[in-house]
């Protein structure tokens, strides 16, 4: 079976969408179509959709608006798509109000392309169940056409080394809003944490560490610089840097929209769970496992 994966992002990205493609072809070979020049999105969907129509593939997955043109296409001219939602633009854009007429023209142009390859895909991986059930109900897809998978993680990268600080919390994100940064540094503050932020830059303090970008091979070594993570997004699809810190051992404290399906909520909807637990738990989901998923679901898409 020869597989393709349409994105934006460059593979070797290893945070979000960017992140899951990289780590599902390392365990099921495939080939990968992305967006390469920054300026150029549009004419470069276009010209991917034509150069699809010619090649060999079984199946093309896509993975967010890029592959938009080929979802378009009359089904004699294109191959079997399957579209992994990983999040939904009209949850972010929920939370986060576009405040220009040019931004609300941007949320438009981004909820109503995702609608459409959504509605012209012929399979569909959730990566969380709120996402497949906001899909039945606004889109109108069969539930029988939507099947839930959830991220997965590097379990031998990511793993508990040497001994953790006491009283050390991480934040990790390129978003500080989105991903609440101002709260995490607020409660780490209030239980006289110090609070290490990898991802942004920042003014440090004696509580407040900056790290500023990480390079990928990193952000295991990093993780472990602190005992717990402080994860208050204000909205998330099935989000990776939880998963990345459980398997690394660390208590895990998060927002009920961090969304973290694997794990219990509280009673208020929100997430607290220690490091042993979360490790016990997030050792099902190695990307090992998961890819053997998404292999079921490209062999139930060709029947």
């Amino acid at each position: 079976m020869k597989i393709c994966h349409v994105i934006s992002n460059n593979p070797e990205n290893t945070g979000g969408s960017a992140g899951v493609v990289n780590n599902l072809r390392k365990h099921i070979p495939s080939d990968v179509e992305y967006k390469k020049y920054r300026h150029f999105g549009i004419i470069q969907s276009l010209i991917s959709s034509i150069k699809l129509i010619f090649k060999d593939y079984d199946v093309i997955h896509m993975h967010d608006e890029y592959g938009y043109f080929y979802s378009l296409l009359p089904r004699f001219l294109r191959k079997k798509i399957l579209f992994t939602s990983h999040a939904l633009w009209v949850d972010y854009f929920n939370v986060i109000k576009p405040s220009t007429p040019a931004s609300r023209i941007k949320a438009l142009i981004a909820k109503h392309m995702q609608k459409r390859i959504i509605k012209n895909s012929d399979y569909i991986v959730a990566a969380a169940g709120h996402i497949k059930k906001t899909i039945i109900v606004l889109y109108g897809i069969k539930p029988e056409n939507i099947e839930i998978i959830y991220n997965g993680v590097d379990i031998a990268k990511f793993r508990p080394r040497g001994r953790k600080p006491n009283n050390v919390a991480i934040w990790v994100g390129d978003n500080a809003e989105l991903k609440g940064l101002s709260t995490a540094i607020d409660y780490a503050r209030r239980h006289k944490m110090k609070i290490v932020v990898a991802g942004i830059n920042g003014e440090s303090a004696l509580d407040v560490e900056y790290l500023g970008k990480i390079r990928p091979e990193k952000m295991p070594e990093i993780y472990n610089k602190a005992n717990v993570l402080l994860f208050f997004s204000k909205a998330e699809g099935h989000p990776l840097v939880p998963l990345e810190a459980m398997a690394c051992g660390l208590d895990i404290i998060a927002s009920k929209e961090a969304n973290i399906e694997i794990i219990p909520q509280k009673k208020d909807g929100s997430y607290k769970i220690s490091g042993k637990a979360a490790r016990n738990i997030v050792r099902k989901y190695d990307w090992h496992n998961q890819a053997k998923k998404y292999m079921k679901a490209y062999e139930k898409l060709m029947r």
